[in-house]
Order: structure tokens, then sequence, then C-alpha cells
């Protein structure tokens, strides 16, 4: 009885660690496709939900969040895409998930309304379960990543240096929360406040913008505690939308970091690596323990694109 009261205890300690954040998915491909394909639909939801559990087992705070699931199958898609509504107000904006999330569930900015969506290519091989194959690319890994993005670990910063308004130079624009711990190699913040201290004012630094290309870090106090140092990103000498600013930077961490920016065939990363773990409390998450993929949490329980935007717009990340 003794060895049942454990495994009981322990049973009930794993539940309770996959109900922090609930995703509520919704899967719209038609009939006999995508994520309702008659052969693939069942093992491709399957993994999606598994993988979503887990990172939601990852966080403190409770929250149900709602998603748009659906699929594409173009040679010339990227992997997948995440999205999460995003207000345009000048300044420093969380995502509506994040938000979400971070208030427990009291504060739903966008209503009755869907909180954001992914879309999956499923043009390429993957693979669902937990061995991935060399030639397979790992669907779990890339849902994490995906959703991690969805959290705000993204940047709203273009290529032009702008914010998602695309206000012209020196005038306040809207960025994204993690835009505030983006310096250069000096510590130089890419976005300032013009008046030094109101949140609304944040304008992007013209005098940085020739150093987007040249080394730019995520400088929050965790960050830096998690990795001993300004966290690098990925800042390649041409511009990438969709890669540049809004991942670590490969040749710092490959191949264990869940948010590098690219993609390869074979089992990733499934968890935040210490300076992810660092990102994601700057961006005012809180935190558990985070199991390894082989735990027995994981057993049991398991090319960011579009930012959908308020006022029906969209902005290419």
């Amino acid at each position: 009885m003794k060895y049942l009261g454990a495994l009981l205890l322990l049973f009930l300690s794993i539940e309770t660690s996959f109900s922090q954040v609930v995703w509520q998915f919704n899967y719209t491909d038609t009939a006999g496709s995508g994520f309702n394909d008659s052969t693939l639909g069942a093992a491709r939801r399957a993994s999606l939900e598994s993988a979503a559990a887990l990172l939601g087992s990852w966080i403190g705070q409770s929250a149900t969040v709602q998603m748009d699931i659906s699929s594409v199958n173009n040679s010339t898609y990227g992997y997948a895409t995440a999205s999460s509504v995003v207000s345009l107000s000048n300044g420093f904006n969380k995502t509506v998930i994040q938000n979400k999330i971070q208030t427990n569930g009291t504060s739903d900015l966008n209503g009755v309304a869907s909180d954001g969506g992914m879309t999956f290519n499923f043009f390429y091989n993957w693979s669902y379960g937990d061995t991935v194959g060399a030639s397979a690319y790992d669907f779990k890994s890339i849902a994490l990543r995906q959703l991690t993005h969805a959290l705000g670990f993204v940047s709203g910063i273009s290529e032009l240096g702008r914010g998602l308004n695309n206000a012209s130079s020196g005038n306040a624009d809207s960025f994204l929360y993690f835009d505030q711990f983006l310096v250069d190699g000096l510590g130089n913040h890419l976005v300032v406040l013009s008046n030094g201290s109101d949140p609304f004012s944040a304008t992007f630094d013209t005098s940085r913008f020739s150093d987007l290309t040249n080394g730019i870090y995520f400088k929050g106090t965790q960050a830096v505690a998690g990795y001993g140092a300004p966290v690098p990103l990925y800042s390649p000498d041409v511009w990438e939308d969709g890669q540049s600013l809004s991942h670590l930077n490969n040749d710092s961490f490959l191949p264990d970091a869940l948010m590098e920016s690219s993609v390869t065939t074979g089992l990733m990363s499934r968890q935040w690596n210490p300076a992810e773990l660092g990102i994601m409390k700057d961006l005012g998450y809180s935190l558990t323990a985070i199991p390894e993929p082989s735990d027995l949490c994981w057993s049991l329980g398991g090319f960011i694109g579009l930012l959908y935007f308020k006022g029906k717009k969209k902005f290419p990340l």
C-alpha cells in the first residue's frame, strides 16, 4: 500500500503539472486532409496536443488558450508558422496569448475570438512520435518552437528598423514586448523611449540600424543570469524575414536550443535551455520545473510566419 500511495501521489503530481495552461485547438482543415486526414490525421493531432500539454506544464500561470490549426502542402512554404493577436498601440505590447496567461486568464484582449493560430506544412516528411528517423523532421520539436513564438518569443522590428505600424524614423511606433530587451554589442537598446519614461513613446534608435545584422543580443536580467551574458540572437548579414532577431544565434547554441533559427532532420531539442528559460522569465512567465523529453511526464503527456493584429492587419515576420 505504501508503494501504491507513492505511485498515486506521482500520478497526481504529473496531472497537476499538466493543468497549468490548457490549449484548445480548432482544426480547420477540410475533411480528409491535413489534421483531418483519414490516415495520418489522428497521429498529427495527438502529436500536437502532446507537445502543447508538455509546454503548458512548464508554465506556472493558468489559462485556456484557443488556437486555429490548419495545414498546407506546398514545396515553397516553410515548415510551420505561428501567430498570436497583438495590439497596435504604440509602445511595447504583449501578445494576446502572453497577456492571457500572465493574468491567469482574467484578461482576454481578444474576447471570444481565437487567440492565434498555427499552420503546418505536410509537404515535408514528419515524424510524429518520440523516435525520429535521420531523414524525418521532428514534429513535436517544431510544435514546441511555434508555440513558444506565440507566447511572445518574437521581435516586431522590421528590416527597415520600424515597428508594427511602420512609423517613419523618430516617430512613436508599436513594438513587441520582446523588443525592449534587444541591444547591440555595446549594450545600446534598439528601441528607446523618446522621453525616457512614457511607455507609449517607443521609437527605433536609427543610430543602431546598421547594427541590426552585426550582432544583436537579448539583455534581460533573467536571460543574462541563465546564459552568463547577453544572449546572442540570430542576426545574419543579410536580413531574413521570419528569422532575424526572433531566434537564437545558431553558432552559439547548436544543437541544444529549441529556438535556433535552423531546422534539421532527426531528433531536435524539445525543451528550453537555460538561456531560453531566462528569456521566458523576462517576458513575464512564471515557470515550473521542465522535464527532460525522456522523463515519465513526457511519456504520459506526451519559421515563425504571420502575426495577426487587431484591425485585420498582418505583419510578416
